[in-house]
C-alpha cells in the first residue's frame, strides 16, 4: 500500500507480515502518476496495481482501476474545467486500458458504459462498505439538544442550501431542534454564504457547522435525532448507510445512485422540492422511532454491502 502519510495508513490497516507500506515522494497526484508510482512498481516488481480513477503515464504491470462515478459528465455545472476536460480524458483512458475495471454502484456502471463505450460484461460493481463498530459516547453538553445531522463536505452539489431552507421552513428550530452540518467547505458556495448571512440570529443559532474528528463523527451519528442526505448527485453515498447502521432514520434524496436506497426503507424525497423535504423532516422529528424497523433497515444495509 502506498501513500504520502504511511503512518496514517498503517494505523488504519495495521501491521502484518504480508503488508508493505511505501511512501510517495510527492503529494502532487500528477507527479505520483508520472514518477513515484512507476518507480515503485519497477523497484518492487509489482504484478498487479490498483488505482482510483486514473492510471500512471506508462503501463508497467497489470492494472485494476476503480472509477467511482462520472458525475462531472451528467452534472458539469458542479465541476471545474479540470474534471470536464483533463480528468475526463485521463479517466476515459483508464477505463479502456485497465485489465480490470470496477465501480461502486449500478448507477455509476450504467453511466460509465454510456459515456465511455464500455461493454456491460467488462465492468464490475463492488459496493462501498461501512463498518459495524460504533462508539456510544454521549455528546458534550453544549450539543446535548436534539439535532438533525447531515454529513458531507460543503459544496453546491451537496445541496446544503436546500436543506437549510427546508429546515427554516419546517420551523423545527422553534422547538429547540438544531441542524448540524458536519464537513469542511471545499468549494466556493456564494449562494449558501449569502443565505446564511440573511438569516436572523434566532434561526442561525440552531444551524451548527462542524468539522468533527472521527470519534466526534461517531458520536454525532449515534446521538442524532435523524439523518438527512439532500445531495443532487452521488455515485454512491456512504453517510446514509453509516447513519442507518446506528439505527437512525434516514431521509435521502431520490436521485442518481441514491435511488437504490429506497429498497432499504429510507424516506425519499426530491432534492429540488423544499416543501417535500420540509414535511419529511417534520414527520420524524415529531413521531416516535420504531426500533424494530430501524434494526431491520440496519440488517438490510449490512447484507447489501
Amino acid at each position: 500500500m502506498a501513500a504520502n502519510d504511511v503512518c496514517n495508513l498503517a494505523s488504519e490497516f495495521g501491521v502484518s507480515s504480508n503488508i508493505t507500506y511505501l511512501k510517495y515522494k510527492s503529494t502532487n497526484k500528477f507527479y505520483r502518476l508520472a514518477f513515484d508510482i512507476p518507480f515503485l512498481i519497477k523497484k518492487y516488481k509489482i504484478d498487479y496495481a490498483h488505482f482510483q480513477y486514473m492510471l500512471p503515464l506508462f503501463k508497467q504491470c497489470k492494472e485494476i482501476v476503480t472509477i467511482h462515478d462520472v458525475l462531472f459528465l451528467d452534472y458539469p455545472q458542479y465541476f471545474t474545467w479540470k474534471y470536464k476536460v483533463l480528468y475526463n480524458f485521463l479517466i476515459r483512458l483508464a477505463a479502456h486500458r485497465a485489465e480490470l475495471l470496477l465501480t461502486v454502484s449500478e448507477y455509476s456502471k450504467n453511466r460509465i458504459i454510456k459515456y465511455y463505450g464500455i461493454k456491460k460484461d467488462e465492468i464490475f460493481v463492488i459496493s462501498n462498505g461501512v463498518g459495524e463498530k460504533r462508539v456510544n459516547n454521549k455528546l458534550p453538553k453544549v450539543l446535548s439538544s436534539p439535532f438533525i445531522l447531515f454529513v458531507s463536505r460543503i459544496e453546491e452539489r451537496k445541496n446544503h442550501l436546500g436543506l437549510i431552507k427546508a429546515f427554516v421552513k419546517s420551523e423545527l428550530w422553534k422547538n429547540g431542534i438544531n441542524l448540524i452540518l458536519a464537513g469542511r467547505k471545499t468549494a466556493c458556495v456564494p449562494k449558501f454564504d449569502v443565505y446564511m448571512a440573511t438569516l436572523p440570529e434566532v434561526i442561525k443559532q440552531h444551524i451548527i457547522l462542524s468539522v468533527p474528528s472521527d470519534e466526534e463523527l461517531e458520536m454525532l451519528y449515534t446521538n442524532c435525532l435523524f439523518f438527512v442526505y439532500p445531495s443532487f448527485a452521488e455515485g454512491f453515498g456512504i453517510p446514509p448507510l453509516e447513519a442507518a447502521i446506528t439505527h437512525k432514520r434516514v431521509t435521502c434524496a431520490d436521485v442518481t445512485a441514491m435511488q437504490d436506497f429506497k429498497e432499504l426503507g429510507f424516506t425519499m424525497f426530491s432534492p429540488d422540492n423544499i416543501d417535500d423535504l420540509s414535511a419529511k423532516m417534520i414527520l420524524p422529528a415529531k413521531t416516535k422511532e420504531n426500533e424494530t424497523a430501524l434494526k431491520q433497515i440496519a440488517t438490510k444495509v449490512l447484507k447489501k454491502i
